[in-house]
Protein backbone atom coordinates (compact mmCIF):
# COMPACT_ATOMS: atom_id res chain seq x y z
CA UNK A 1 0.00 0.00 0.00
CA UNK A 2 1.22 3.48 -0.74
CA UNK A 3 1.46 6.28 1.71
CA UNK A 4 -0.33 9.35 0.05
CA UNK A 5 2.11 12.26 -0.77
CA UNK A 6 2.00 14.97 2.31
CA UNK A 7 -0.20 17.94 -0.11
CA UNK A 8 -2.85 14.99 -0.52
CA UNK A 9 -3.08 13.96 3.13
CA UNK A 10 -3.35 17.34 4.49
CA UNK A 11 -5.99 18.41 1.01
CA UNK A 12 -7.79 15.19 2.49
CA UNK A 13 -7.43 16.49 6.08
CA UNK A 14 -9.26 19.75 4.95
CA UNK A 15 -11.98 18.31 2.95
CA UNK A 16 -12.80 15.99 6.19
CA UNK A 17 -12.70 19.26 8.87
CA UNK A 18 -14.64 21.66 6.19
CA UNK A 19 -17.13 18.69 5.58
CA UNK A 20 -17.67 17.69 9.12
CA UNK A 21 -18.16 21.43 10.62
CA UNK A 22 -20.85 22.03 7.56
CA UNK A 23 -22.36 19.14 8.92
CA UNK A 24 -22.13 20.70 12.30
CA UNK A 25 -24.28 23.66 10.90
CA UNK A 26 -27.15 21.27 9.47
CA UNK A 27 -27.20 19.45 12.35
CA UNK A 28 -27.05 21.77 15.31
CA UNK A 29 -28.11 25.21 13.76
CA UNK A 30 -28.55 26.95 17.39
CA UNK A 31 -24.87 26.31 18.15
CA UNK A 32 -23.88 28.29 15.20
CA UNK A 33 -25.82 31.33 16.08
CA UNK A 34 -24.53 31.27 19.57
CA UNK A 35 -21.11 31.87 17.95
CA UNK A 36 -19.71 33.96 15.41
CA UNK A 37 -17.23 31.95 14.18
CA UNK A 38 -15.76 28.32 14.54
CA UNK A 39 -13.04 27.51 16.91
CA UNK A 40 -11.20 24.21 16.37
CA UNK A 41 -8.89 22.83 19.07
CA UNK A 42 -6.11 20.78 17.94
CA UNK A 43 -3.92 18.22 20.39
CA UNK A 44 -0.49 17.05 19.48
CA UNK A 45 3.27 16.83 21.00
CA UNK A 46 4.41 20.05 21.75
CA UNK A 47 7.99 19.24 19.47
CA UNK A 48 6.21 18.47 16.67
CA UNK A 49 4.53 21.57 15.03
CA UNK A 50 7.07 23.99 16.68
CA UNK A 51 6.70 26.82 13.65
CA UNK A 52 4.36 25.57 11.34
CA UNK A 53 1.13 26.57 12.86
CA UNK A 54 -0.90 22.92 13.57
CA UNK A 55 -2.02 20.83 10.21
CA UNK A 56 -1.95 23.21 7.14
CA UNK A 57 -5.43 22.05 6.69
CA UNK A 58 -6.76 23.45 9.62
CA UNK A 59 -4.89 26.95 9.34
CA UNK A 60 -5.99 27.05 5.61
CA UNK A 61 -9.58 25.92 5.79
CA UNK A 62 -12.27 29.03 5.51
CA UNK A 63 -14.66 27.28 8.01
CA UNK A 64 -12.12 27.33 11.05
CA UNK A 65 -11.50 30.66 12.56
CA UNK A 66 -9.87 29.85 15.34
CA UNK A 67 -7.61 27.68 16.56
CA UNK A 68 -6.59 26.52 20.26
CA UNK A 69 -3.30 24.30 20.31
CA UNK A 70 -2.75 22.02 23.33
CA UNK A 71 -0.22 21.98 24.70
CA UNK A 72 1.16 24.34 21.88
CA UNK A 73 3.65 26.49 21.81
CA UNK A 74 4.34 30.66 21.31
CA UNK A 75 5.71 30.13 17.53
CA UNK A 76 2.33 28.89 16.59
CA UNK A 77 0.77 32.60 15.79
CA UNK A 78 3.77 32.73 13.50
CA UNK A 79 2.75 31.97 10.24
CA UNK A 80 -1.04 32.69 10.38
CA UNK A 81 -3.72 34.92 10.39
CA UNK A 82 -5.78 33.10 12.20
CA UNK A 83 -5.83 33.54 16.18
CA UNK A 84 -4.63 30.67 17.79
CA UNK A 85 -4.37 30.08 21.20
CA UNK A 86 -1.91 27.51 23.35
CA UNK A 87 -2.87 25.80 26.86
CA UNK A 88 0.98 24.87 27.34
CA UNK A 89 -0.51 23.80 31.19
CA UNK A 90 -2.75 21.09 29.92
CA UNK A 91 -1.12 18.05 29.22
CA UNK A 92 -2.71 16.31 26.20
CA UNK A 93 -3.58 12.93 28.29
CA UNK A 94 -5.48 15.28 30.94
CA UNK A 95 -9.29 14.80 29.21
CA UNK A 96 -11.17 15.78 31.79
CA UNK A 97 -9.36 19.15 31.57
CA UNK A 98 -9.62 19.19 27.79
CA UNK A 99 -13.39 18.26 27.80
CA UNK A 100 -14.08 21.05 30.13
CA UNK A 101 -12.47 23.59 27.84
CA UNK A 102 -14.09 22.27 24.91
CA UNK A 103 -17.53 22.83 26.55
CA UNK A 104 -16.30 26.45 28.30
CA UNK A 105 -15.12 27.66 24.38
CA UNK A 106 -17.80 26.21 22.73
CA UNK A 107 -15.43 24.32 20.64
CA UNK A 108 -16.74 23.32 16.93
CA UNK A 109 -14.13 20.40 16.29
CA UNK A 110 -11.10 18.94 17.85
CA UNK A 111 -8.38 17.23 16.19
CA UNK A 112 -6.55 14.63 18.25
CA UNK A 113 -3.38 13.01 16.96
CA UNK A 114 -1.04 12.71 19.61
CA UNK A 115 -0.60 9.03 20.78
CA UNK A 116 -0.58 9.70 24.45
CA UNK A 117 -4.03 11.47 24.26
CA UNK A 118 -5.42 8.44 21.87
CA UNK A 119 -4.30 6.17 24.48
CA UNK A 120 -5.71 7.92 27.72
CA UNK A 121 -9.52 7.88 25.98
CA UNK A 122 -9.47 11.64 24.83
CA UNK A 123 -11.50 10.43 21.72
CA UNK A 124 -13.79 8.20 23.46
CA UNK A 125 -14.69 10.73 25.86
CA UNK A 126 -14.95 13.98 23.31
CA UNK A 127 -17.35 11.45 21.05
CA UNK A 128 -19.47 10.92 24.76
CA UNK A 129 -19.83 14.70 25.65
CA UNK A 130 -20.77 15.18 21.72
CA UNK A 131 -18.00 17.24 20.91
CA UNK A 132 -17.37 16.89 17.40
CA UNK A 133 -13.63 15.10 16.90
CA UNK A 134 -11.27 13.62 14.38
CA UNK A 135 -9.17 11.09 15.48
CA UNK A 136 -8.92 7.45 16.79
CA UNK A 137 -10.55 5.86 19.52
CA UNK A 138 -8.78 4.50 22.21
CA UNK A 139 -9.11 0.92 20.50
CA UNK A 140 -8.94 1.80 16.93
CA UNK A 141 -5.85 3.86 17.97
CA UNK A 142 -3.68 0.40 19.82
CA UNK A 143 -1.79 0.45 16.27
CA UNK A 144 -0.11 3.75 17.09
CA UNK A 145 -0.20 3.88 20.72
CA UNK A 146 1.01 0.29 21.59
CA UNK A 147 3.55 -0.27 19.41
CA UNK A 148 4.12 -3.65 21.10
CA UNK A 149 0.54 -4.69 20.07
CA UNK A 150 1.39 -3.56 16.43
CA UNK A 151 4.43 -5.74 16.58
CA UNK A 152 2.52 -8.73 17.63
CA UNK A 153 -0.49 -7.96 15.12
CA UNK A 154 2.49 -7.59 12.65
CA UNK A 155 3.75 -10.79 13.31
CA UNK A 156 0.98 -12.59 13.15
CA UNK A 157 -0.31 -11.16 9.91
CA UNK A 158 3.14 -12.43 8.25
CA UNK A 159 3.73 -8.73 7.97
CA UNK A 160 7.72 -7.90 7.61
CA UNK A 161 8.82 -5.28 10.41
CA UNK A 162 12.31 -4.94 12.09
CA UNK A 163 13.51 -7.55 14.93
CA UNK A 164 11.74 -6.54 18.31
CA UNK A 165 11.99 -7.91 21.55
CA UNK A 166 9.06 -7.02 24.44
CA UNK A 167 10.25 -6.50 27.43
CA UNK A 168 7.88 -5.89 30.90
CA UNK A 169 8.85 -3.99 33.98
Amino acid sequence: MKCPHRRESYQLHAREVNSLLLRREQLQPERVDDRAHDLVLHVEHVGQRAVIPLRPSLEASRHVDELIAIPGNDCMQMNTDKKVSTFQQIKTIDVASIVSLCKEKHVSLVDVAQDNAIAAGLVNRLEQAGIPVIGPTKEAGQLEWDKAFARTICEQEGIRAPTYKICHS
